[in-house]
């Protein structure tokens, strides 16, 4: 459910993406089929070279790996589970160090807790 939160909060600035495409290389990381290895990598590099996402992390990490090298990769059949791990590492510290700090001080983020805290007293006490 806090999962959900956050992507609303995320989605009203405009950057629900850098957390689907976080999300995604997670998922991403437990694929063993070679062919379906390449495709998700396809996919996943779609989702990364959307505006949002691409603009963030090269503003956070100017030098992660570009868009035409994870390309080279893929086409060379090169895809591997870990190989989006350096972007997957600069959106979690977009995310730690200012989305979640403006998410925690959000009405999305205390409407839920103070849900929450009233479910907790009405069902412990």
């Amino acid at each position: 459910m806090g999962f959900s939160v956050f992507q609303k909060f995320l989605d009203t600035l405009r950057c629900g993406e850098v957390l689907e495409f976080w999300a995604r290389v997670e998922e991403f990381k437990g694929v063993t089929n070679k062919e379906v290895l390449k495709a998700k990598a396809e996919d996943l590099l779609q989702v990364y070279m959307r505006q949002q996402v691409q603009s963030l992390l090269q503003a956070s990490n100017p030098s992660s790996s570009s868009t035409s090298q994870l390309l080279e990769k893929i086409n060379a059949g090169e895809a591997h589970p870990r190989m989006f791990d350096g972007l997957q590492k600069t959106v979690f510290a977009v995310m730690v160090q200012d989305l979640f700090p403006r998410f925690l001080s959000s009405d999305h983020f205390l409407r839920w807790k103070k849900y929450h805290y009233f479910l907790s007293f009405i069902c412990f006490h």
